[in-house]
């Protein structure tokens, strides 16, 4: 399984794929500007709520550049031993110019 996804093959799959979304940001930045149907669960409090991310399904964690989605998707991979998660490559920055793109072609 792939341990990365691209913000293109999650707008085409979305519909299809139940991805449960984690939205690692701080609460500001997720109320501002998250993806609806998102779970916030700040960055650091990972270790403290692994029994609330679910083990039958794509979990796709979410933050601004994908650097700490990529290491709380690490983490979670080694510690909790999970192979059904995924960070979204280039974080939301790259989500949004992805998505602007697809609405303005």
């Amino acid at each position: 399984m792939f341990t990365t996804l691209h913000p293109l093959t999650y707008l085409e799959q979305s519909a299809s794929v139940p991805y449960f979304l984690i939205d690692l940001r701080g609460k500001r930045a997720f109320q501002t500007n998250g993806i609806a149907g998102s779970v916030h669960m700040p960055y650091h409090t990972i270790p403290d709520h692994l029994d609330k991310i679910p083990v039958n399904r794509p979990v796709l964690l979410l933050c601004d550049n994908g650097d700490m989605s990529a290491a709380a998707r690490n983490f979670i991979m080694g510690y909790a031993r999970r192979t059904n998660v995924m960070s979204l490559e280039s974080g939301l920055d790259g989500f949004y110019k992805v998505s602007k793109r697809q609405k303005a072609g």
